[in-house]
């Protein structure tokens, strides 16, 4: 897949790539999507021993604002399937969030993240930049690479 070709297909595509590359590169973290009851669906999560790892695609959404606040929201009012452990939020964004308008949506959904984790003890916020699936899996396995190290 060629850059910004990864605007062009479904977003559910995308999650279902990345969670097949996932569960190849990691045999001792569980990959999938996830519904929070209640609050909405998670794209992909990811579970381990010491780790939950939450990962929101934005592609082409108008307010990527809502994936932090529905996190946020149920880690403060429910969460109990991820106490006890560590929550690594990641926030993928494609090309189209570096540019007017969506640069904008990007930076409030970036400054809710960070207040999110701030007031949050075991909450950490990523944010990214990807421009094919390659790239979007390539830094997420870093991340966790360097989470599961810890």
């Amino acid at each position: 897949m060629n850059k910004n070709e990864v605007l062009n297909i479904a977003e559910s595509k995308v999650r279902q790539q990345l969670i097949r590359s996932l569960n190849r590169t990691f045999s001792d973290i569980t990959w999938r999507g996830l519904q929070l009851k209640g609050y909405g669906q998670v794209d992909v999560a990811g579970f381990s021993t010491e780790h939950v790892y939450i990962i929101e695609i934005e592609l082409k959404r108008e307010d990527p604002v809502n994936n932090v606040v529905k996190i946020w929201r149920y880690l403060v009012e429910n969460g109990s399937p991820f106490l006890g452990k560590d929550v690594k939020f990641i926030h993928a964004f494609s090309s189209k969030y570096l540019i007017g308008g969506f640069l904008t949506k990007r930076k409030n959904a970036e400054f809710i993240g960070e207040k999110m984790s701030e007031s949050i003890a075991n909450i950490s916020y990523y944010s990214i930049d990807f421009d094919s699936l390659n790239s979007l899996v390539t830094q997420i396995v870093e991340i966790v690479k360097k989470e599961e190290l810890h």
